[in-house]
């Protein structure tokens, strides 16, 4: 596999279809990408359709306990089951825009030659610094020990992954991929933002120590 595309999704059937149609649409090799979604075990939702309309996609959901810990719960559980050389954080409301983006994204990283790598693509609006959709390289998951850090539990913790990148000096930019997202106002978008305002973001250093270690061994591997 070469891409693992990880979110929870909750009660947004729609907007999982339109997000699985749109990576049906623009994955080239879709035999190797993979998605894993987290479903609380108490969402009504009946999925039971979804992997008979997108025969193309290795889909597999998993029954998880509701957290608040988005990180921890969701994203991190799923990446330690993920077989992608890169994983991808998505959220169930996201769109792509790119045909073939996982062709020009393996482009670009053959290019670079790094095997510790965050991959920073567009979203077609905000011009943010960071990514709203981060993608690692596995080897990056391996060192670091997460995907996105427990430390925060909801929003943030995007921003925490590419400042310890930032720190290293391996982010990737590939603007002419576009993954944008709809900006959903819902009981999920209302729930995201009350768990934000319930766990604030650590006040001590959550960079340093991460970026270390990263740097300990992009130095060992720089010796051989």
């Amino acid at each position: 596999m070469n891409f693992s595309l990880v979110f929870p999704t909750r009660g947004r059937k729609q907007y999982l279809k339109e997000l699985l149609s749109s990576i049906n649409r623009t994955t080239r090799e879709k035999e190797k990408t993979e998605i894993l979604i987290a479903v609380d075990r108490d969402d009504k939702e009946d999925y039971s359709d979804i992997l008979p309309s997108f025969k193309e996609l290795h889909i597999k959901f998993f029954k998880v306990k509701r957290n608040e810990n988005f990180p921890k719960g969701y994203y991190n559980f799923l990446a330690k089951r993920s077989k992608g050389k890169f994983i991808m954080a998505l959220n169930d409301d996201a769109v792509f825009k790119t045909n073939y983006w996982d062709i020009i994204i393996l482009y670009e990283v053959r290019r670079n030659k790094n095997d510790i790598v965050y991959i920073k693509t567009g979203d077609g609006e905000t011009g943010s610094e960071f990514s709203c959709f981060p993608i690692i390289s596995r080897k990056a998951f391996k060192v670091l020990g997460f995907f996105l850090n427990e430390d925060y539990y909801v929003w943030v913790a995007d921003k925490n992954l590419y400042e310890i990148f930032r720190t290293v000096e391996r982010i990737i930019t590939i603007n002419d991929v576009v993954i944008s997202y709809k900006r959903i106002k819902d009981a999920c978008s209302e729930r995201i933002a009350e768990l934000s305002a319930k766990h604030h973001p650590p006040h001590y250093d959550t960079v340093t120590e991460h970026a270390e270690r990263l740097r300990q061994y992009i130095n060992k591997c720089d010796k051989k």
